[in-house]
């Protein structure tokens, strides 16, 4: 027997979990050390001398229509850190930087800064 449109709305078991509201905790990535003892620009000048650290990923939302609810989503999102000046094999030694992370979204989706007063 197969299953037809109007018994898979009324059959509970195939339907997927809905999810409408959740908290996510963010981190985007730190930026690496420079190298020690290198000798680089002037303070006021631009941070892209040898041996400086690579930047850390950031972290973007991207609202999706092929995501319908947050229950894929994960709970806690970290990118990558930046690489440390110094340990690459290239002429500057500078770090690499850190890949973005790219999260997918329900569209509409409301993003606030939780605030935290202590109570739950």
């Amino acid at each position: 027997q197969t299953l037809s449109a109007e018994d898979f709305e009324s059959f509970p078991r195939l339907q997927r979990l809905f999810v409408d509201r959740t908290w996510l905790e963010v981190k985007a990535g730190n930026g690496g050390n420079p190298a020690p003892n290198v000798a680089r620009k002037l303070a006021n000048a631009p941070q892209k001398g040898p041996a400086y650290g690579g930047h850390g990923g950031a972290v973007y939302l991207k609202g999706s229509h092929l995501i319908e609810s947050f229950v894929d989503v994960p709970g806690s999102v970290k990118a990558q850190h930046g690489g440390d000046g110094g340990t690459s094999g290239r002429e500057t030694m500078r770090g690499l930087h850190g890949r973005d992370f790219c999260l997918q979204v329900p569209l509409g989706t409301i993003v606030r800064e939780r605030v935290y007063t202590g109570e739950r």
